[in-house]
Parts: C-alpha cells; sequence; structure tokens
C-alpha cells in the first residue's frame, strides 16, 4: 500500500493504484507494450529513491532504448547514472545512480522460467525520463 496519492488505471483491463507521481511515466512505458508490475515514486528530498518493476528483462531493454541516451563522461548524465556509474571514468554519487536487480520469475502454466527487472532510481528523474519518451 502506498503512502502517496494515487490515480486508478486500467491495466489489461484491470483497475490499478498508481502513485500519481508515476503516473506520466507508467503510461508512456504501457503505450510501448512495457509490462510493469508495480512502482513507487518514493519520499521526497534531495536523495528520494522510485522503484519500478519491469515484468520482462527484455521491456527493461527497450526502455533503455527508448530513453535515446547517448554515451557520454559526464559523471551528472543520465548515460553514467543508469550504468551505475561504471560505464565511464568518473562515478556519479552513489544515490543518483539507477540500480537494476534481475530477478527469476518461476516457471508457471505457460512458460517456463524467465527474469523480471526491479529499477531503482532517484525520483527527481521522473520528468526527464516522461520527456525523453514523450520525444521519441
Amino acid at each position: 500500500m502506498s503512502n502517496h496519492p494515487t490515480v486508478t488505471l486500467q491495466y489489461h483491463g484491470e483497475p490499478v493504484e498508481i502513485d500519481e507521481g508515476m503516473v506520466p511515466l507508467i503510461e508512456q512505458l504501457w503505450a510501448r507494450g512495457i509490462d510493469t508490475g508495480g512502482c513507487c515514486e518514493g519520499p521526497t528530498g534531495e536523495q528520494g529513491g522510485a522503484w519500478l518493476s519491469i515484468l520482462d528483462i527484455e521491456d527493461a531493454v527497450l526502455l533503455l532504448d527508448a530513453l535515446g541516451v547517448e554515451a557520454d563522461d559526464d559523471p551528472d548524465s543520465l548515460f553514467q547514472r543508469i550504468g551505475d556509474g561504471y560505464l565511464g571514468s568518473t562515478f556519479p554519487p552513489a544515490w543518483r545512480c539507477w540500480r537494476w536487480h534481475v530477478l527469476p520469475w518461476p516457471p508457471d502454466d505457460e512458460m517456463g522460467w524467465s527474469f523480471g527487472v526491479e529499477l531503482h532510481f532517484p525520483r527527481e528523474d521522473i520528468p526527464a525520463l516522461v520527456e525523453r519518451l514523450t520525444a521519441t
């Protein structure tokens, strides 16, 4: 249960409650066919962290491609923070880095094992992500 104001959206024909601050991002992801399993806009403040569950690892790749981020060596850039600072020679502050957790999903009646992704990222990135996704 979220401590944030929520908005009810329809997801695969079912009503779901989404944190108000995540709605524009979730709508952009769903419009691209990226399935999500949960999210939270996170606490406010300088080091507030949001999180998002992406149900398929290929969808996580779709997200990265849709963001259209170009490689650079600026420690404050979205590119460096998406890569947790390991993509360049300088490191952003840890709280500004994205954390990617790959999680195995057990087999069900329709398919075998699969992997999903839980993504933790700075809440302050939400508007920039929405802007990039809207532009593509």
